[in-house]
């Protein structure tokens, strides 16, 4: 009976006037009182699984990202892939300017010589007459 009296002088329902109304208002008002602690209880339970699924989401997030630090590129970075990258192509195109070059020289020389053999054979064959045709035909 005590702690239901100050409860009831917590919750401000009882003055010196109204002690004798105390056990009817006082019944009521310790059952909205326990209403309203069932709901906050509910409402801490929810917010305390809120919270677990939260800190879950971030962990999986946190697990997520962890890589990403190494995948991103510096502008400094790029610009040395980028010089690199040119660096071969400029290597490759010279590389394949020789290649080219020595490929057309013994082109070159393939061709002179056959061109020398045709001259040679056209030296030795004996010149061809050309017919000549006269108006006294049959």
């Amino acid at each position: 009976m005590r702690k239901l009296l100050i409860i009831a002088l917590l919750a401000g329902c009882v003055g010196t006037a109204g002690f004798a109304q105390t056990p009817v208002n006082l019944g009521s008002h310790v059952a909205s009182l326990r209403e309203d602690v069932r709901i906050l209880v509910q409402r801490v339970g929810e917010l305390g699984l809120r919270v677990e699924q939260l800190e879950r989401e971030n962990t999986a997030l946190m697990r997520a990202t962890e890589d990403l630090d190494s995948t991103y590129a510096t502008v400094a970075q790029l610009n040395g892939a980028v010089a690199d990258l040119n660096q071969s192509l400029r290597s490759g195109d010279a590389s394949t300017r020789e290649q080219a070059s020595k490929a057309v020289q013994e082109l070159a020389k393939q061709t002179n010589s056959a061109l020398d053999s045709l001259a040679k054979g056209m030296a030795t064959r004996s010149v061809v007459q050309a017919p000549t045709f006269t108006d006294d035909f049959p």
